[in-house]
């Protein structure tokens, strides 16, 4: 081998080298955003099991379903579905399903409200109590989904880097997707 020859496979070498070190580094931060985000799933997820525990709570304080009220199809239903809160939010996995859930429970909060405006409450420190911890859980899912969104888009980043997109789809590495 000649000077040149021996200049170019060394060239080589520490080009796929750095390559190698740049795969391994786009692995190593999604895996790290990968952690970020199921924390913040199963921290999500808390705060709609805490939510629909809460809902309960307020639609038992305020809602009485023998009284001759017109009926709210949207308590109904959910009095009627008898939600199981440990199967139904403890684990999600869809990060749509977050959003869907949440709306539901914020829908039904609003049926509520109308009853807590319009109808005297006998146990005003219980409803304050449900209402400011719902409002606390409010903010909290806001909080939580603004950071799950922003750790998605740095993984998603890390996943479409340029020159590894292929080697990620070899191993059937996806996209996240962001809670909308």
């Amino acid at each position: 081998m000649n000077q040149t020859e021996l200049s170019i496979l060394i060239a080589f070498i520490i080009i796929i080298g750095v390559y190698i070190i740049y795969v391994i580094a786009s692995f190593i931060f999604m895996n790290s955003f990968k952690k970020k985000i199921i924390t913040l799933t199963q921290s999500i997820s808390v705060l709609l099991y805490q939510k629909n525990g809460l809902t309960h709570e307020l639609i038992n304080l305020t809602y009485k379903r023998e009284e001759n009220e017109v009926k709210i199809d949207l308590i109904e239903d959910y009095l009627n579905k008898k939600i199981e809160k440990e199967e139904e939010y403890e684990l999600i996995k869809d990060s749509k399903d977050f959003f869907i859930k949440f709306q539901y429970l914020e829908n039904i909060y609003k049926e509520l409200e109308y009853l807590i405006i319009n109808k005297r409450i006998n146990n005003e420190d219980e409803l304050r109590r449900i209402v400011n911890n719902i409002d606390d859980i409010n903010t909290r899912f806001t909080i939580s989904t603004q950071l799950y969104n922003s750790n998605v888009v740095a993984f998603n980043y890390y996943h479409n880097l340029f020159g590894t997109k292929f080697i990620k789809k070899i191993f059937k590495i996806k996209e996240k997707e962001r809670i909308e």
